[in-house]
């Protein structure tokens, strides 16, 4: 039987060398690496400021059903929190129902919320009724654009709106954000600059 070879003698030989090859291995990647770390990355966007105008004050709006899917808004009551706002709604079988802003927002579909619906009469979809009131400004509609006629059920209830409108406009801040541009294009997002008037 042939005795095991002893490889204790050469241990001090290879060690060193050993260590220095793995050294040398760790400079040369730093080095390969150091390029590509050191390319700046171009930012694909531009950005913008945004000046927008938003409510402090909310409003309690309530709504009943006055056919089969169809409704309007019989009366709005300002609130001094924004947080406050809620939409109560009466249904034709006696039921009612209080929703908050964020349980509204799922109801909205992009028909009730599209420009040309200020030149027609898009009806009385609970939507498009939500969208349309005071408490539209507390959804994410303009402050700049107003309420809709249709979505009230008579000329008293437009005209209490009216009231509810001036004071949550009148109360409103100017707010600035800055938000990126893709490509460079300024007012990719619609183009909406400068303050919007209330």
């Amino acid at each position: 039987m042939t005795p095991p070879k002893d490889f204790t003698k050469f241990s001090g030989k290879w060690k060193p060398s050993a260590r220095k090859g793995s050294l040398y291995l760790l400079v040369a990647g730093m080095l390969a690496g150091a390029p590509a770390c050191s390319e700046k990355k171009e930012d694909p966007y531009s950005y913008e400021t945004v000046t927008t105008y938003q409510p402090t004050q909310g409003v309690i709006t309530e709504i009943e059903e006055i056919s089969p899917g169809e409704f309007a808004i019989v009366n709005e009551t300002v609130v001094p929190s924004v947080d406050d706002s809620r939409f109560i709604i009466r249904s034709l079988d006696g039921s009612q129902d209080t929703l908050t802003m964020e349980q509204s927002r799922g109801l909205i579909a992009n028909s009730d919320t599209v420009r040309t619906a200020i030149h027609s009469r898009p009806g009385h979809s609970l939507g498009s009724v939500l969208w349309w009131g005071v408490g539209g400004y507390m959804l994410g509609r303009s402050m700049s654009q107003p309420t809709m006629p249709y979505a009230y059920r008579d000329v008293n209830s437009q005209n209490r709106s009216g009231s509810a409108a001036a004071a949550v406009r009148s109360t409103g801040r100017t707010v600035q954000t800055t938000r990126p541009v893709p490509g460079g294009r300024s007012g990719f997002f619609g183009g909406s600059r400068g303050r919007a008037s209330s």
